[in-house]
């Protein structure tokens, strides 16, 4: 330590100059690391939506501070600074990955609800078709389209819900008339995973949606059915 007064070098501890007695300034506060605020801030960013680019460089700049400061300990300080900026940036990551989560689940709900009320429109264009032609069902869900009916739309042959290039919906009814059982499955959606959900089209007009156990349980009734009745088994996904 130089003293003020005559230049001296003087132990780091003295109290006054070893050469002219002068009294010497006692060791600077150590500062707080502005890199650690920083870690912490960014933690806090994270989750304003952009944990997945805030989070991993909070995480970083957390360390670093953290290292820095066992090293200069009489310098720096804020280790505890450091350490809840690593541990905020890891909890705005995995806030990022929830909320991403939520949002998709929420988003998938909507596109089945929009299957849902497809299928009602289809079914309702399936009697229409019926009053004009005996008691018919079509003979594919094209011909719902091309006879015009308000109530069907391109859009409505394809499954909101299904995976891009995999949703056109399955129809069963081709060759079938009104009087059949109403239980028999006429018209489903493509499998959608990861909830594994679909939603069914009977052939009395209503529409349910059930599990892939409890689906697998209807398409096999339904090919019991078709045996009672006399009418071609259909094959199910």
């Amino acid at each position: 330590m130089h003293c003020p007064a005559c230049g001296t070098e003087n132990p780091q501890d003295a109290k006054c100059c070893l050469n002219c007695n002068a009294p010497l300034p006692g060791p600077a506060a150590p500062k707080t690391s502005e890199i650690a605020k920083a870690s912490l801030g960014l933690g806090i960013i994270g989750f304003f939506g952009v944990g997945l680019v805030a989070g991993p460089i909070g995480i970083i700049l957390g360390l670093f501070a953290y290292h820095r400061i066992n090293r200069r300990p009489l310098r720096l300080r804020g280790k505890g600074l450091a350490i809840s900026g690593i541990a905020v940036s890891i909890l705005s990551i995995l806030f990022y990955f929830w909320m991403w989560d939520a949002k998709n689940q929420s988003m998938q709900l909507a596109r089945h609800a929009a299957c849902l009320s497809q299928l009602h429109q289809l079914g309702v264009a399936i009697t229409m078709y019926q009053n004009e032609y005996t008691q018919q069902f079509p003979p594919d869900l094209k011909t719902l389209l091309d006879a015009g009916y308000e109530y069907v739309s391109d859009n409505d042959l394809t499954c909101p819900a299904a995976p891009t290039g995999q949703g056109a919906y399955i129809y069963r009814g081709a060759g079938l008339t009104s009087d059949v059982n109403g239980r028999l499955v006429i018209i489903y959606e493509p499998a959608t995973p990861p909830n594994g959900q679909r939603n069914v089209l009977f052939a009395l007009g209503n529409v349910k949606r059930v599990t892939e156990d409890k689906f697998s349980v209807l398409m096999q009734q339904d090919l019991q059915l078709r045996r009672e009745q006399g009418l071609p088994e259909l094959p199910f996904e």
